[in-house]
């Protein structure tokens, strides 16, 4: 008479026991691959993760060195940081609408077209690197906002000004 050695399957004897012996090699089964798709699923987002800042410290295609730059420096002007979990980076300067406005205009922005928010009129365009750049005269706080976000991983940063 055999008795099946698996847990779950100790009260199963006989014929049966293969079967309850099956039935629980199976749960266990199960229980190892969900223990190793938790494994693999941390893997997988370290590798994203490590993706992701690949992406913001790699240039894109056809990267404009001077508008890099000049990014580079708005953003040490603001002292930007990453201030929420979020994709977006912020920082703040002073100014208003008109320093807004020179500092879009420092970055060379390439198809540059007006906008219409709802705190008022605003225009975007595109950086060489293919980063689209937007400065508009109000924001979630009010402020006049610059806003450099990179289309292919939706990172950007955004610069709001003080009057």
């Amino acid at each position: 008479m055999a008795v099946a050695a698996l847990p779950g399957a100790a009260l199963c004897a006989g014929p049966q026991a293969l079967v309850c012996a099956g039935v629980a090699a199976a749960v266990v089964g199960v229980g190892l691959l969900a223990w190793g798709g938790a494994k693999l699923y941390d893997h997988i987002m370290k590798a994203e993760e490590a993706a992701d800042e690949d992406l913001e410290s790699t240039p894109d295609e056809g990267t404009c060195t001077s508008c890099g730059d000049r990014v580079k420096e708005l953003e040490e002007e603001a002292n930007v940081e990453q201030k929420t979990k979020g994709k977006t980076r912020h920082g703040e300067k002073d100014g208003g609408m008109d320093q807004a406005d020179k500092d879009f205009d420092s970055l060379n922005p390439e198809n540059v077209k007006p906008i219409q928010t709802t705190k008022g009129p605003g225009r975007t365009g595109t950086l060489p690197d293919g980063r689209s750049v937007t400065v508009r005269p109000g924001s979630s706080d009010g402020r006049p906002t610059l806003e450099i976000r990179n289309p292919g991983n939706g990172r950007g940063t955004e610069i709001r000004y003080n009057p």
